[in-house]
């Protein structure tokens, strides 16, 4: 009987001993971000790595949650774009990376194929300098030279412009330019974002306004690809650029903002988004939860005041 009693006292020993994890003072790689369910729809992105914890591919999916007729219910996934990354022997950096992405029509019950393209990317002093972007003609199948973009990088600024006048439009033809680029602030953080599209004399862009920060960990700052793609953010629903409003997460970031100031007219501001964050927090000082206070206002309603919340979830690799 003794020994029956002993044996019980040591099993949960045991048992400990094999499931416990040494201490760690790494920050675990981020693994998904998702949104909260509206209408039984929620987006999410998921990060895959390899064996060296490099980003191998970041997906974005539209989930839907359906109810069969045994009322079970059921998640429908389509992933709506996806960047796989390559890599050469053991580096850290990418040297390419191919991009998809799909759009719906037809209420969402139908996709097709809306972007398929390679992208080089170039360095100069270990610096990304810009991209070599190949496509996939839709006749032949084969992938063309599209264009080559331009990055410049100062503490100050970020700047990347691809200029589509030449050769596609003849000369006197009009401009035809996209252009992003980052103010940043002493703690390296955003504090204004431009992205613009002008075509002939029409221009188009959104204007993000940044005006605090926590001092927390950017969990996209610390994957090996932030410093190749300093001039990128991922969007869980659009892509957050030319006269979309979105809310984006951003490679460049030290910390996670608090405030963000969003408008499709940086002069007059007849439309804009406010929004206020708060976070949750692990023992990493990652965020695990956020949570948006958003407010619209439109001048030609008076300022007229919409509010609801938004609500993230970050989760992290084991």
């Amino acid at each position: 009987m003794k020994r029956i009693l002993l044996l019980f006292a040591v099993i949960p020993i045991i048992l400990f001993g094999q499931t416990k994890k040494p201490n760690s003072t790494k920050p675990p790689l981020i693994q998904s971000i998702t949104s909260d369910t509206v209408n039984g729809k929620f987006n999410q992105l998921f990060f895959s790595y390899d064996e060296l914890d490099r980003v191998t591919s970041i997906t974005k999916k539209e989930i839907i949650i359906t109810t069969d007729s045994k009322k079970i219910n059921k998640q429908v996934e389509q992933i709506t774009e996806k960047q796989d990354f390559e890599y050469k022997g053991d580096s850290t950096k990418p040297f390419a990376r191919k991009l998809v992405s799909y759009e719906s029509y037809d209420e969402g019950k139908k996709w097709y194929l809306a972007k398929d393209e390679l992208h080089y990317f170039l360095f100069k002093d270990g610096k990304r300098v810009g991209d070599s972007i190949l496509y996939v003609d839709d006749e032949t199948k084969v992938l063309k030279l599209d264009y080559v973009d331009k990055l410049i990088q100062t503490n100050k600024r970020i700047y990347c412009e691809l200029d589509l006048s030449r050769p596609y439009i003849e000369p006197g033809g009009g401009i035809n330019t996209y252009f992003d680029e980052f103010k940043l602030s002493s703690q390296f953080n955003i504090s204004f974002e431009t992205s613009e599209w002008t075509i002939g004399r029409d221009r188009t862009g959104s204007y993000y306004t940044f005006t605090k920060y926590d001092n927390m960990l950017n969990p996209l700052k610390q994957l090996n690809i932030a410093g190749t793609l300093i001039n990128e953010k991922l969007s869980l629903i659009s892509s957050g650029k030319y006269s979309k409003m979105d809310i984006c997460w951003y490679f460049l970031n030290q910390n996670n903002f608090l405030n963000l100031n969003i408008t499709t007219d940086e002069r007059s501001s007849a439309f804009r988004e406010i929004y206020s964050f708060s976070y949750s927090y692990n023992q990493y000082k990652q965020p695990i939860y956020a949570k948006a206070q958003v407010k619209e206002e439109s001048r030609e309603q008076g300022f007229f005041n919409k509010k609801y919340q938004k609500r993230f979830t970050f989760r992290y690799k084991k």
